[in-house]
């Protein structure tokens, strides 16, 4: 019986310990040797399934075989896990070292590769998606020297890519707990969410504050990243900043807004930049005649949410004065044509816009 144990035991170390692939690397210190044959060994696993590496001459100075040079050492010194090293004589002033990859060392290097990739794509960002395809370029050759299926990498692949192929869309969302619903599926804050190029509807929401919606539209292969504030339903707040210059248009906006109870102090919520310009044209006989432009810039949390102009072209000033004030009306009446604001202050079902 413990002749039967020592085979078995024997036979295991054996399978452990068989070497599947080595190579030789020099250097002018030990640890130049052992980083130039990791890095030959790490070639000669990639070129199982990639021709550029199966010959590699490098030529001093050449950019592509460096970049190759490159990414095989970072590549095989950060994944290959369990390799031997080594030591031989020296050879005219160089050390030689030999990097050694067991079965042992080969399997334990699948599994690690296997862990790094088992993520969903949509959880990724662009650039995490090509370390993953980067990752399964290097664990393919290695399940073709073991006996496990490519079942699994080659899944993960088709999935990652598919995502690297549409549009990445992120909502920065503040309170970070809102969740957002966009083409049917629900996401978290500051989550990656990659859809295929087109316009989409989107509703943000969480518990206490009021919806956000809207649509987005993108393209395939962009990036996208939507900072919204949420506004909260407790709020009492009925205050404007308004930032005009013009002492009589902000008496008109004043006046308007003011039959709703909203006075102009520094909110931090909602923010009036009123730009009013007023251009002349020409004169015809007594008569002078002007452009007018009045421009409203609504800021929510410091962003603008809204702008809207009102135009009156080639107007003397009489009929611009008469007329000014119902151009403000309107003016108002469009910028805040939006059914959050209008719950933000209160006017709920009221018919004043």
């Amino acid at each position: 019986m413990k002749k039967i144990l020592f085979y078995i035991l024997a036979i295991t170390l054996t399978l452990k310990s068989e070497i599947i692939l080595e190579a030789t690397g020099y250097g002018l210190t030990v640890l130049e040797s052992q980083d130039s044959a990791i890095e030959e060994l790490s070639g000669i696993i990639i070129s199982h399934v990639d021709s550029k590496f199966t010959q590699r001459k490098f030529v001093k100075g050449d950019k592509s075989n460096k970049a190759i040079s490159r990414f095989l050492k970072i590549t095989s010194k950060t994944v290959l896990k369990g390799v031997q090293y080594r030591s031989l004589r020296k050879v005219e002033n160089e050390f030689v070292s030999k990097a050694i990859l067991t079965r042992q060392a080969l399997n334990g290097t699948i599994d690690y590769l296997e862990n790094l990739i088992n993520i969903r794509g949509y959880r990724l960002s662009r650039s995490e998606l090509r370390e993953k395809l980067e990752l399964i370029s290097f664990l393919k050759p290695l399940l073709g020297l073991s006996s496990k299926t490519t079942y699994f990498s080659d899944r993960k692949e088709r999935e990652f890519l598919s995502y690297l192929n549409q549009a990445q869309i992120e909502f920065h969302i503040v309170p970070k707990n809102a969740e957002i619903e966009i083409a049917g599926k629900r996401f978290q804050n500051f989550e990656s969410i990659f859809l295929s190029g087109g316009k989409y509807f989107y509703r943000i929401f969480q518990k206490g504050y009021f919806q956000e919606h809207g649509y987005l539209r993108v393209s395939n292969g962009e990036k996208v990243v939507k900072n919204i504030s949420l506004i909260l339903k407790e709020s009492n707040s009925k205050n404007i900043y308004l930032d005009i210059q013009n002492r009589k248009y902000k008496e008109y906006f004043s006046e308007y807004l003011s039959k709703y109870g909203i006075s102009f102090v520094e909110n931090r919520d909602f923010k009036i930049k009123v730009t009013v310009s007023q251009r002349f044209v020409t004169q015809i006989e007594n008569y002078k005649f002007y452009n007018l432009i009045v421009e409203a810039k609504l800021y929510k949390n410091g962003e603008i949410f809204k702008t809207k102009r009102a135009k009156m072209r080639n107007k003397s000033l009489n009929e611009i004065n008469r007329k000014s004030h119902k151009l403000v009306k309107a003016l108002v009446k469009h910028l805040f044509a939006d059914g959050e604001i209008k719950r933000f202050f209160r006017w709920g079902s009221l018919n004043c816009f």
